[in-house]
């Protein structure tokens, strides 16, 4: 097992975490 699995297990928290940062920015840019 390489040390890079271990700091990335899964691309899916990388996925949610922009997901939840694109909807924050549009929802910043509405309110703007």
């Amino acid at each position: 097992m390489s040390p890079d699995t271990k700091v990335y297990p899964s691309p899916l928290p990388a996925l949610v975490l922009a997901a939840g940062i694109t909807t924050l920015l549009g929802f910043a840019t509405r309110s703007i």
